[in-house]
């Protein structure tokens, strides 16, 4: 689905036509370009629906958004890589999908992970009283 200006503007209803603009000026929201204008899809019309809670009900001042939206497409990014990965590793046999047969870790990386695994979701230690001074 590609919407105009114009349709993005009825379905989402907390962004100005001034704001939109900015925001793809901005390289926050990156539309195709059609004949008529920018051409917005189903992905843009997600981000301008985010871009409009971070700002409006997070509070979430304009030089913090593009950090966030950058993390957000790193994360998504590395999802995928993720997603790519495992199904590649389901369609091994079991003694290539198992362990680390070609050494790719280091020994320092193989550690990690085997802490990592261990220790579960408690992987972060919860941060402790703060000593007067300490930032």
């Amino acid at each position: 689905m590609r919407l105009t200006e114009r349709q993005v503007l009825e379905l989402v209803r907390t962004v100005t036509s001034r704001q939109l603009r900015q925001w793809v000026g901005r390289g926050w929201i990156v539309p195709s370009q059609g004949e008529s204008g920018p051409l917005f899809d189903d992905v843009d019309i997600a981000r301008i629906r985010l871009v409009c809670e971070l700002r409006d009900d997070m509070n979430v001042n304009d030089d913090a958004v593009p950090i966030i939206l950058a993390l957000l497409d790193q994360l998504y990014r590395l999802r995928g890589e993720l997603r790519t990965l495992a199904d590649a590793l389901r369609g091994q046999p079991d003694e290539i999908s198992s362990g680390d047969p070609a050494g790719l870790f280091s020994d320092d990386t193989a550690e990690s992970i085997e802490c990592f695994e261990r220790r579960g979701t408690d992987f972060f230690p919860k941060p402790g009283p703060r000593q007067v001074g300490e930032l």
